[in-house]
């Protein structure tokens, strides 16, 4: 790597902690108040409902049959 190039990434990395330690950080009401509009307005937001697991596993589990008798009758086998 040139000198240029090693510069230029230091001067990159110099900008980025600058840019990082003048962001400002918002205060904890905001903070708090924020989490209970987004529980409020978005019920998917909070826990997910009972068994949600089980139905994903079982669209991927269907799915994944689906597409290996598919690949089956395109081979030929079945």
């Amino acid at each position: 790597m040139t000198d240029a190039g090693h510069t230029d990434h230091r001067r990159d990395d110099e900008l980025g902690t600058r840019l990082a330690e003048a962001r400002p950080t918002p205060r904890a009401s905001f903070r708090g108040s924020l989490g209970r509009r987004l529980q409020e307005q978005d019920p998917g937001y909070g826990p997910r409902p009972d068994g949600l697991r089980l139905s994903i596993a079982t669209y991927v589990v269907t799915g994944s049959g689906l597409l290996v008798l598919a690949t089956l009758v395109a081979v030929g086998i079945l």
